[in-house]
């Protein structure tokens, strides 16, 4: 998957550089530096043919008109002038040109363009995640307690991920159900979308039989984070949203605590994460200033997904303070 992304990558680097030179007015033609590029990027280096070489375009050929002799002009009986006529329809707009990952893809190795990622239709995404959820079912059914699957859109572009399921989220068979489930659903709104857009899940995929209050075992980790990084990489969100330190520490391999990388990027198999504080501990505390941290933290998340920001939203903390 990272050499697919390395490839996209490249390649609209090289689409962007070629378009803009096509708008001035400059000849378009795949260069073999990018093509070596493209092949480096995805750990192929060998000889690549470029489109001079393998597929001649045929140029089209000028008709100029010759200047002729002054006698033969004088001679020549003038052109009587045209009628005036209604004005010529507007040309039409040419077809879209193919596009140029295309014309790289068709002078790669096919070996290379056998490792590149393709799009993935939602209900492709639906299947795999089914098939994955019967997966954990069967790996996981040592366990007494019920599976408790990742929720929500499929094409999400944000994934909100906590540590483990509790006794409402087991009665439910879906993440984040019980009161501090309700906060993060009224977080989700304020930042503009639903929960049925967004994708929910946690860390363990089934309730786990020790004390609540307390670190996830190592063992745990190991044995259910395979299928929280599955649906990661079937969803493919543009960012993830990591609720707590257990996930954090878990997800990104760190042992900083919350509170010191909370609201700074980092990333995971080069998906932008945002550690912030879990909404089991906003609901359980209730401390305004931790809960105007996570709201912060939010920003930043559609301000990575390009959305726009209300005021209101920008002043949301300011707005509650003041109705107090």
């Amino acid at each position: 998957m990272s050499s697919a992304a390395a490839f996209d990558q490249a390649l609209a680097l090289v689409h962007d550089t070629l378009t803009l030179q096509k708008a001035n007015g400059a000849k378009i033609a795949v260069p073999l530096e990018a093509l070596h590029r493209l092949a480096e990027a995805v750990g192929e280096v060998r000889p690549v043919r470029s489109v001079r070489e393998s597929a001649p375009v045929a140029r089209p050929v000028l008709q100029r008109s010759r200047p002729e002799p002054p006698a033969a002009a004088a001679t020549r009986p003038s052109a009587p002038e045209p009628a005036a006529s209604a004005p010529a329809p507007a040309a039409e707009k040419p077809s879209r040109p193919q596009r140029f990952s295309d014309q790289v893809r068709a002078h790669l190795p096919p070996e290379v363009v056998s490792r590149v990622a393709q799009p993935v239709s939602t209900a492709e995404k639906q299947e795999k995640l089914d098939r994955l959820r019967a997966k954990a079912g069967d790996q996981l059914a040592l366990s007494s307690a019920p599976l408790v699957f990742g929720s929500g859109s499929v094409d999400a572009e944000v994934l909100f991920v906590g540590d483990a399921p509790g006794a409402e989220e087991e009665a439910a068979g879906a993440p984040f159900m019980d009161e501090a489930g309700q906060m993060l659903t009224k977080i989700i709104e304020l930042m503009g979308m639903r929960r049925d857009e967004v994708y929910l899940a946690n860390l363990l995929q089934t309730r786990s039989e020790q004390p609540s209050q307390r670190r996830l075992l190592p063992e745990e980790v190991t044995l259910h984070l395979p299928y929280l990084v599955g649906q990661i990489e079937i969803v493919q969100p543009r960012c993830i949203v990591a609720l707590g330190g257990s996930t954090v520490e878990a997800l990104l391999r760190t042992d900083r605590r919350i509170d010191a990388i909370r609201g700074q990027w980092q990333t995971f198999r080069r998906i932008p994460v945002m550690p912030t504080f879990h909404v089991a501990y906003l609901h359980k505390t209730n401390n305004p200033l931790h809960k105007q941290a996570v709201w912060s933290d939010m920003l930043k998340v559609l301000e990575k997904l390009g959305r726009p920001i209300t005021d209101q939203q920008r002043g949301f903390f300011r707005s509650v303070r003041g109705r107090r």
